[in-house]
């Protein structure tokens, strides 16, 4: 079986690998991505680990379970907590963007064995301050809300805001045929990945617990040096938030680092397993 199901009843994406003995790495990859996202990683990854592959709501083989009057972060949270319960031992968080935010959301909710969390361009967008960074953070909506009304319109290519956003002027246009069509054909979930950003209407955590995992949790970030100015405030503020911490950037990289610098990535994380755990 390639799903689990949830307490919707609805299908959770769960690929195990557990050929090989080691830590749990449980890899939530960002939007518009499914597990094939983590196949070049996992190609250069040197030591052994049980690794769990999943995709975020809406995306591969896991249903949506959102709209747009309910699009709260409990969706995406309950994704690890099936795949918790259904492992029912500590393992680790590996994230790349939407996925690394999930990963974070779900840390500070403290209801999850998680052990540490390794974040690939993170996008927290709820830790950064609404006046320091207000033209990143006004930016950033207003990019959202063109994406939302070029989607409303049945644009055929609206994916290509968000993508070239995240990755640059062109990025869209250089991705495979088939990808440009899944970003597409995946646009309604992407939408409701940014309406706590159109509606100004993000979470809160309770703040023992969110104190607790901050305090006790070993944390690597990992960004590309030429990412967006909204990742970078991201991890700027996630730098000042943990305790226990490390940030990492990869020259000539940008957002869609785990695809386009596979194997440096992969150094990152064994690195990280062989020193910090």
């Amino acid at each position: 079986m390639n799903f689990l199901k949830d307490s919707f009843n609805k299908k959770v994406e769960f690929i195990i690998d557990d050929s090989e003995n080691g830590e749990i790495l449980l890899f939530l990859p960002g939007s518009f991505s499914t597990p094939q996202a983590w196949k070049p990683i996992n190609k250069f990854l040197k030591n052994k680990y049980v690794k769990i592959f999943t995709s975020m709501r809406g995306y591969g083989l896991t249903d949506e379970t959102r709209s747009l009057e309910d699009y709260s972060l409990k969706h995406q949270i309950e994704i690890v907590r099936v795949i918790s319960k259904e492992l029912n031992k500590d393992f680790h968080i590996i994230g790349h963007s939407m996925g690394a935010l999930i990963g974070l959301a779900s840390l500070f909710t403290n209801e999850f064995p998680i052990k540490s969390i390794v974040c690939f361009d993170a996008n927290p967008i709820w830790l950064i301050d609404k006046k320091e960074y207000s033209g990143i953070l006004n930016s950033t909506i207003e990019i959202a809300k063109k994406f939302k009304i070029a989607y409303d319109a049945g644009k055929k290519d609206a994916s290509k805001i968000i993508i070239d956003f995240y990755g640059g002027r062109k990025t869209f246009e250089k991705f495979p045929e088939k990808v440009k069509q899944y970003c597409n054909k995946t646009s309604k979930s992407n939408v409701l990945d940014w309406m706590m950003t159109i509606n100004n209407d993000f979470p809160k955590f309770n703040q023992e617990t969110q104190n607790h995992a901050i305090k006790n949790t070993n944390a690597k970030f990992i960004i590309g040096n030429q990412t967006n100015d909204l990742v970078k405030s991201c991890n700027k503020e996630l730098m000042k938030l943990f305790y226990r911490s490390k940030l990492e950037k990869i020259d000539k990289a940008s957002h869609f680092l785990i695809s386009t610098h596979p194997n440096q990535c992969a150094k990152i994380i064994d690195n990280f397993f062989t020193r910090a755990i």
